[in-house]
């Protein structure tokens, strides 16, 4: 059976005062313990940055050694010849000779003429008048400026070329000969026009003129002419189109052209 005894212990009494100050120890041996971890934070951070570093140096140490090894391995391992490299793949040469054909095509039959009054491009009518591909006006001579325009031809499908067998089965009066020319890529570019203004030129078409030469028509005079090479820097002519400016064969299969107005 337990006993129990009387407590010895008497309660004291703390005042309101004394609990604060009490309070107020605390709180200051709280502060310093915090300040004391933030401290032993701050040294362990430090010490382990210059740990890194100093791993860091060593690991760089290593590595330029290890290519330093490496490097003088090489240069004392004999080598394997080297192979030839594989040649390259030829381009279809069909396909070249079609691109080179429509390119030269193209680069002869761009041309500069000259609009008279009230007149259009070729091809065009009074009801249906060209238009500049770039600006979207009507190309129609002006009796108060002269209005020069460039054509400017665009790809288009190639002609298909024709069958000797299918020819003579269907009893077409052709020879062979004619057949045989007529299937050659430069007879069976077909191209289509397209007209500028020549003010309306970009630098890119007026870079490519002065590379490859320009044609002017037979509407154009000496005169005229001479002021469109100075002032456009048209060293490179390629000629003058006899007869009409355009022919009724290059009529259809042309495209791509532009104009501008020369005030004199």
């Amino acid at each position: 059976m337990a006993i129990i005894k009387p407590s010895t212990h008497a309660h004291k009494t703390v005042s309101r005062d004394a609990a604060q100050i009490r309070k107020a120890e605390l709180a200051a041996e709280r502060a310093a313990r915090e300040e004391d971890v933030k401290g032993e934070l701050k040294k362990a951070e430090r010490t382990r940055m210059e740990r890194n570093k100093v791993l860091k140096r060593e690991a760089d140490m290593e590595k330029k050694k290890l290519k330093a090894a490496r490097h003088l391995i090489a240069i004392n391992t004999p080598r394997d010849p080297i192979p030839d490299p594989k040649p390259k793949r030829k381009g279809n040469r069909r396909h070249t000779k079609k691109v080179a054909a429509q390119v030269n095509a193209i680069d002869m039959n761009n041309l500069l003429l000259f609009l008279e009054p009230e007149k259009t491009v070729p091809g065009a009518s009074k009801e249906v008048p060209g238009k500049c591909q770039k600006c979207d006006k009507v190309l129609l001579g002006w009796p108060k400026r002269r209005l020069v325009v460039y054509r400017q031809m665009v790809r288009r499908p190639f002609t298909p070329p024709v069958h000797i067998k299918k020819t003579r089965r269907m009893g077409l009066p052709s020879s062979s000969a004619d057949i045989l020319s007529s299937n050659k890529y430069e007879n069976r570019v077909k191209l289509a026009p397209i007209w500028y203004h020549l003010s309306c030129l970009s630098e890119g078409q007026l870079n490519h003129i002065r590379e490859k030469g320009v044609r002017f028509g037979q509407s154009i005079d000496d005169h005229l002419k001479r002021s469109i090479q100075k002032k456009f820097k048209f060293q490179k002519e390629i000629g003058r189109v006899a007869g009409d400016d355009v022919d009724v064969d290059e009529e259809e299969d042309e495209e791509d052209a532009s104009g501008e107005e020369i005030s004199e």
